[in-house]
């Protein structure tokens, strides 16, 4: 009750109040983070696994299951969801609420090392990473262009458009799909392996001991050290096809000729003896890329795409506007090359704030005409007016004290409280109309009517 006297009477002080709210609301309203879900640490540790050729049992059997078994006890972990397929695996340790993310990836890692000794020595290493689902993906970008070919497109995508994207500001990370990686292709011919007497195992063998770089030791001089790289690896279609064979026993004169040889040294093709086999003997050598088991399409067209992340304190609507501005540098970086918004998720983020403000407004509206309907006072209108937004404005003010988002829950509660501000608002002032008709003075009928119902209100 003193408060109500206290403001009732100090009318320079409410306005004073009024205007360092509105100042604090509008500051509070412009830097506050706008994204679809509130910031929740749900720590998500995911392992990648790749194991060409192996298929979905082996995979299973030889590495999901070491794996997971070694991630069973970690703290804190809720549950461990795996999926497997031909030749990788996705296993995913998604822990408690509240548990700390470095400290999460940090056990992952631990255990995972821990579980190299049950794995496959030519396992490839695995890929570990966290997921935030405060980083989510906010813009699609399609990516088009006619002057390159599928797998140049891929290669310009990784190296030098994802760089140039994660640059904008707001933006954590970006991923492409629909690209393919560029691959050596090595087609055998089975009539000439059975010739020679061959098999394709000879093909592996030969193209994995001949696709090596290995240190080289140091060299010192003087004033400084230099390492050396022996680098054997091949990079061509016709550097894999002019490769050695090694030829088993029981072939012709020519197999025999090429095991003396590649008994000095398989790595020098220099040293065959004339006629001996290579690879190109036996198979055709292409330039082709890995089986893309990844597809994406773009009106019906098949195109690859950009899904674009942004960071975790970054704003939503503010990162979506980045990436589209950036579109005209992009394509003037990259000429020949196309960019088109597929999906940009930020809008409905920024729908729902619009569709707040816009209950907001009708609210303050309709409980001003209707004071003015039923209680003729203009002055009760004016007091609707100004009430309901400062209490939204300093709301704002307080969750950005608070370091809270402008989110779906955040603005689910505002839509419900605007409706109980308009009802308090013509509960309080018809009360206070009601007291000063029975002839109180206007300050102790305001006083008294807002007394009466405040606690309620």
């Amino acid at each position: 009750m003193w408060l109500t006297r206290l403001f009732v009477q100090r009318p320079a002080l409410v306005f004073v109040m009024l205007a360092f709210i509105t100042i604090a609301g509008l500051i509070s309203y412009k830097t506050l983070v706008q994204q679809q879900t509130p910031n929740v640490d749900l720590p998500t540790v995911t392992i990648t696994v790749t194991f060409p050729g192996a298929s979905p049992t082996e995979m299973r059997d030889n590495i999901v299951r070491p794996i997971e078994d070694k991630l069973a006890g970690a703290p804190d972990l809720n549950v461990i969801n795996s999926t497997v397929q031909l030749g990788r695996a996705n296993i995913s340790a998604i822990f408690n609420l509240g548990a700390s993310s470095i400290v999460s990836l940090q056990e992952v890692e631990r255990r995972l090392q821990a579980a190299q000794s049950q794995l496959p020595n030519d396992l490839t290493t695995p890929t570990v990473q966290t997921f935030n689902p405060s980083e989510p993906t906010v813009v699609f970008l399609g990516v088009t262009a006619r002057s390159y070919s599928k797998a140049g497109l891929s290669q310009l995508i990784q190296n030098s458009i994802i760089p140039a994207v994660e640059q904008a500001p707001g933006v954590a990370n970006v991923n492409a799909y629909g690209t393919v990686t560029p691959a050596i292709e090595v087609t055998a011919n089975p009539v000439a392996l059975q010739a020679n007497n061959l098999t394709l195992n000879d093909l592996v063998n030969t193209i994995g001991s001949n696709n090596q770089r290995l240190p080289g030791g140091i060299i010192y001089q003087p004033t400084r050290e230099t390492t050396v790289d022996i680098r054997g690896d091949v990079q061509t279609p016709e550097q894999v096809a002019d490769l050695p064979l090694q030829v088993g026993p029981g072939a012709g004169a020519s197999g025999q000729g090429n095991s003396s040889a590649n008994a000095a040294g398989s790595l020098n093709p220099w040293s065959l003896a004339p006629g001996a086999l290579k690879i190109g003997d036996v198979a055709a050598v292409t330039d082709s890329f890995e089986t893309q088991r990844v597809y994406s399409y773009v009106n019906g067209k098949t195109e690859m795409y950009l899904a674009v992340q942004k960071a975790t304190e970054a704003n939503e609507v503010d990162t979506a506007k980045h990436v589209i501005a950036a579109i005209p540098r992009l394509e003037a970086q990259f000429p020949g090359v196309r960019f088109t918004v597929i999906h940009l998720s930020a809008k409905y983020t920024e729908e729902q704030i619009d569709a707040v403000f816009r209950t907001l407004l009708e609210g303050v509206i309709l409980t001003s005409l209707v004071l003015m309907f039923f209680l003729g006072s203009w002055r009760a209108a004016v007091v609707v007016l100004i009430a309901i937004p400062t209490s939204l404005l300093i709301t704002l003010a307080v969750m950005k004290l608070a370091n809270f988002t402008i989110d779906t829950v955040s603005l689910l509660a505002m839509t419900l409280v605007i409706g109980i501000l308009v009802d308090d608002s013509i509960v309080v002032l018809e009360n206070i109309e009601r007291h000063h008709k029975e002839g109180e003075a206007p300050l102790h009928a305001a006083v008294n009517g807002r007394s009466e119902i405040g606690l309620a209100a």
